[in-house]
């Protein structure tokens, strides 16, 4: 991709040069703020969000306030920046018209003939903008930093002919479309191999590794037909609930629904039940236990731990019997054979919360083979899901790859590193 034929000086340090056309100027001269209130005009609520952008979120979504005559109103083609996030590059072009939480800012240019509000969209996701945000943003603690309508406009951004705006836009449209794609189909290739991954371990701790063996009918509907030689146990003879004291001295742990009982320290920003001020009630885990989250069990978040620590009071630790090896049982309980026991023995008001009761989970039954038949299968599936891992990794590379290249395309593009005028 070439370069502008001639640059200049934009001024500033960190901009270093611009194309020779190109103004330099503060975002007040650019925008203006627009705070008009819903009242009574019937407008949709809208969400703003990373993943999904503006959208209109269910009628019965909960945290929806009754009253909404406070929320702003929000145009098509105006621009909406949520204040408190505005140091991440949460700004959009709204393509819809709607009401937007009273902590959003609404903008719209001051002379459309000049401004391609689209355009700044871009820019004012730019890591440098995204920067400048954070830095002129007050509060206390990142998560509650609000960029304010003074200090946002007083900082300063690029404003290119309105002609190259659009020939930027329309570059990076297509661009990050394509992009997009790729990386749709690469997650595609990730859910695939997941359930690849789920149905070889299903199958495996439910047939065993013998495609000849003789089998008989379980008498559980989701199950089938087991190899004819395993044994059948009911849920008490196999897990037995115990609750001990932790001591401060213990790892706090917690259980992730895609990774089953983790150390709390691991948990890297996934959602994992946040630990509590007071621990006195937290229990004591040892390597082996079966751990369940109580109210999630039912969407497979439990897991056996490899570690010794403490858990909530929200968990339920059962000791495994004699006649489960660990890992197998690490399998087998977080699979998707397992999962329909934990799904009728809860129960609940709502979609996601729903308590684990163990008088209906102890009514169930399985089926087992001997300590040696599981330690085979665990051999077999812990190389098999180690080579599926692995090409997952790759497809994760290769989407954080995509991801940096669409970072830095949009980032040449905006600053003037590249002339995209002609690339349409």
């Amino acid at each position: 991709m070439k370069a502008y034929p001639a640059y200049k000086s934009s001024g500033v340090e960190w901009l270093e040069e611009i194309p020779e056309k190109w103004e330099f100027r503060p975002i007040k001269r650019i925008f203006s703020e627009v705070d008009i209130k819903k009242g009574n005009a019937s407008y949709p609520l809208l969400s703003f969000s990373r993943e999904k952008g503006l959208i209109i979120p269910p009628i019965d979504k909960k945290g929806v306030p009754d009253d909404l005559s406070c929320y702003k109103v929000l145009k098509k083609g105006q621009l909406l920046e949520n204040r408190m996030q505005a140091w991440s590059g949460m700004f959009i072009c709204a393509d819809k018209d709607g009401c937007v939480s009273p902590d959003y800012s609404v903008f719209e240019a001051i002379n459309t003939n000049t401004t391609s509000v689209k355009f700044y969209e871009y820019v004012f996701r730019n890591h440098i903008w995204v920067s400048l945000f954070a830095n002129a943003s007050k509060g206390i603690g990142t998560g509650f930093n609000r960029l304010y309508t003074p200090q946002f406009g007083a900082i300063k951004t690029i404003f290119p002919p309105v002609e190259e705006q659009n020939a930027i836009v329309a570059y990076l449209d297509k661009k990050c479309a394509e992009i997009d794609e790729l990386v749709s189909r690469r997650q595609a290739i990730i859910e695939r191999l997941k359930e690849l991954k789920q149905s070889i371990i299903a199958e495996a701790i439910t047939k065993g590794l013998n495609p000849d063996a003789p089998m008989k009918d379980s008498g559980i509907d989701w199950l089938g037909e087991v190899p004819q030689h395993w044994e059948k146990y009911r849920t008490p003879s196999i897990l037995k609930v115990t609750s001990k004291a932790g001591t401060d001295s213990d790892e706090l742990l917690s259980v992730y629904l895609d990774r089953g009982v983790i150390r709390h320290s691991e948990s890297d920003g996934m959602q994992v039940h946040k630990p509590s001020k007071d621990m006195s009630a937290y229990q004591k885990v040892l390597p082996g236990n079966f751990v369940c989250n109580n109210q999630q069990a039912w969407r497979g978040s439990v897991g056996v731990s490899e570690h010794e620590g403490r858990i909530s009071p929200a968990y339920i630790i059962f000791n495994l019997s004699s006649m489960l090896e660990p890992k197998f049982a690490n399998y087998f309980f977080r699979s998707q054979a397992w999962n329909p026991s934990f799904v009728y023995s809860s129960k609940g008001v709502g979609s996601i919360q729903r308590n684990l009761y163990l008088p209906w989970l102890r009514q169930h039954y399985c089926y087992l083979p001997s300590t040696e038949e599981q330690q085979a299968i665990v051999t077999y599936l812990d190389k098999k899901c180690a080579e599926i891992d692995e090409l997952i990794a790759r497809q994760e590379q290769i989407i954080e790859k995509l991801k940096e290249l669409k970072t830095s395309t949009i980032a040449h593009v905006v600053t003037g590193k590249v002339d995209v005028r002609d690339a349409i």
